[in-house]
């Protein structure tokens, strides 16, 4: 008989939208919730998850919320949970967090939670796969999760060659999700460093699998769960790309060749990118980028965005335009009439995506 189990879809805040969007086009409910996207699914529709591009994580919810005043409390939630699901000496990766609530000593709740998991699942084997058990209590309330891999799910496994400042792959897809692309457009990214953006959008709309190497753990539980398979298809859309640096043009081709994915890139600085230099363009697209904020250099970037207004004015009017820019002075630069639709933190710099 199938059950149905409630997970939680971890993103950076501001983008949980896009989880939600994602969550949605495959019939899932979504509940947003702040730094991620909540769903319920059946045993069967778990393989849905593992087609998600979005989430940075995907934990299993086993607690959610419940009454926790003392360590008899804390102890009896965590006896509470069938934990013969998982692996004997599973090797456990544990985190605990405490916020406003009376039990607000971590480290004694550390402490306990550790001496709990060696007698219920064993030593640990360093053979093992992690198992990445997180204990929160927030306002004397308990909450305990499973991530679902063994990594972050933005580590996809086809970035080979990388350049200094490249955004997370699932940040890429979040960014083509708000701004609703689809596979019968072309895609522009007129500063497409390593391919990120570009790849990602090959990858989903060619229906590859989303990693290379799969991350998923919970094959080895005792559960009913499976990992969704993928049939890679032929795509019609167009995915170009330019960047004024010649090495990261090579790299982006570089992962693009790892990750199955076909890219016409060119070498050019955003001042002098035309239509022209794209055969058989088509009047319309979308133009999806990450323009350098100067940030970490102390650059002066207020030309990059000046320009990147001009070439689309000029060039690319017809198409939709998305950037990313650290304060409205940049995207007053790059268009009077650009829309702020999300607000993240990349790399730790507060930036905004916006839409022209």
């Amino acid at each position: 008989m199938s059950r149905s189990h409630q997970f939680f879809c971890v993103v950076a805040n501001g983008l949980e939208r896009a989880v939600a969007m994602e969550l949605e086009s495959h019939n899932l409910p979504a509940y947003l919730s702040t730094g991620g996207v909540y769903t319920r699914v059946s045993d069967k529709q778990v393989s849905l998850l593992t087609r998600l591009r979005t989430p940075t994580a995907i934990r299993w919810q086993l607690i959610n919320g419940k009454a926790v005043r003392s360590l008899s409390d804390f102890r009896n939630h965590l006896d509470s949970i069938e934990w013969s699901v998982f692996p004997k000496n599973s090797n456990v990766i544990l985190k605990v967090t405490t916020r406003k609530s009376k039990l607000n000593r971590s480290d004694i709740l550390l402490d306990k939670a550790v001496r709990f998991f060696k007698v219920v699942l064993g030593a640990p084997s360093i053979e093992s796969a992690p198992l990445q058990i997180h204990i929160r209590l927030f306002e004397n309330k308990m909450w305990v999760s499973v991530a679902l891999h063994d990594r972050p799910l933005h580590q996809r496994g086809w970035r080979n060659a990388n350049v200094k400042t490249p955004i997370r792959e699932n940040w890429a897809q979040c960014m083509l999700w708000l701004a609703g692309c689809t596979s019968q457009e072309a895609i522009l990214d007129p500063f497409c460093g390593s391919g990120t953006i570009l790849i990602e959008a090959g990858r989903r709309f060619g229906n590859h699998s989303t990693f290379v190497t799969s991350p998923w753990i919970f094959e080895r539980w005792n559960m009913v769960w499976a990992v969704a398979e993928s049939s890679v298809s032929t795509t019609g859309v167009r995915l170009l790309g330019s960047d004024r640096d010649g090495p990261s043009v090579a790299k982006a081709l570089q992962n693009a060749d790892t990750s199955g994915v076909q890219l016409e890139i060119v070498e050019s600085n955003v001042r002098d990118l035309n239509s022209e230099m794209f055969p058989n363009l088509p009047e319309t697209g979308v133009i999806v980028c990450n323009p350098p904020y100067g940030m970490g250099s102390g650059r002066k970037t207020d030309a990059v965005y000046h320009w990147l207004g001009q070439t689309y004015r000029t060039h690319f009017s017809k198409w939709r335009l998305y950037f990313i820019a650290t304060d409205s002075h940049k995207a007053r630069l790059v268009s009077k009439e650009a829309k702020s639709i999300a607000q993240f933190s990349n790399a730790g710099i507060p930036v905004t995506l916006y839409q022209v």
